[in-house]
């Protein structure tokens, strides 16, 4: 898959799409991810502390899911939210919808992709 955006434009939609608290959270929890693996990847440490090092990153990467489930579970909330705050008739229902996949915001980031 390619685009013809360049990375500024990507960088600045990723932060319009998702925001700086996902952003931050996420980065962090992979980060410490990356570094509990490369911990588990040097020789000579006891067994006991290669424990530490695997649960602790997949905590890690446990709460990476967690975050992205419970950022997707908000988006839909918030896009059922916004549509129950419109009049829905069944010839206002197409436009209501496409007016709300159109929208740039995080309450239906779900339903673009």
């Amino acid at each position: 898959m390619s685009t013809s955006a360049g990375i500024g434009e990507i960088m600045d939609w990723v932060h319009r799409a998702f925001g700086v608290t996902f952003l931050m959270l996420f980065s962090g929890l992979v980060l410490f991810t990356l570094y509990c693996w490369l911990r588990l990847q040097r020789g000579g440490m006891a067994a006991n502390d290669r424990k530490v090092w695997l649960e602790a990153g997949m905590h890690a990467a446990n709460g990476v899911a967690t975050l992205g489930l419970t950022y997707t579970l908000l988006g839909i909330s918030l896009g059922i939210a916004a549509l129950s705050q419109q009049q829905l008739t069944p010839d206002s229902v197409h436009g209501v919808i496409g007016q709300g996949v159109n929208q740039d915001s995080k309450s239906v980031m779900v339903v673009r992709d």
